[in-house]
């Protein structure tokens, strides 16, 4: 956030977003993500909290993994029902390929895995 393209922010402007941003983490300890996918796009979501769920609706799916820094983990089974995200793998993202029109809906929960990164 430091350093969005042609904008210099003050240390104290950082300081009061983040310290917004904290209070909306900390206000919705649960996640929920509904979305649709589109045709020959992957759909990602950055983790922050350290259980996950994951169904979809209609339609179907060729690939659902987390991506971590020290981890992957393939979803071949669907739905998935909570899924603890090992501390160790540190931060992730989910990666989520399908149909066209595939609906998902994404739930996160639990303690909040890495501060802010601004």
């Amino acid at each position: 956030m430091r350093e969005i393209k042609n904008k210099q922010l003050s240390q104290q402007t950082i300081t009061e977003f983040s310290a917004q941003l904290q209070e909306q983490i900390d206000a919705n300890p649960v996640i929920t993500v509904t979305a649709k996918l589109a045709e020959l796009r992957t759909w990602r979501h950055i983790l922050n909290r350290s259980t996950i769920s994951f169904s979809t609706e209609n339609g179907n799916l060729n690939t659902v993994a987390l991506y971590c820094q020290n981890g992957y983990q393939r979803f071949s089974e669907l739905p998935v029902k909570s899924y603890q995200v090992p501390e160790t793998y540190g931060s992730c993202y989910l990666a989520v390929q399908g149909e066209a029109d595939t609906q998902i809906t994404y739930r996160e929960e639990g303690d909040a895995r890495f501060g802010l990164y601004l």
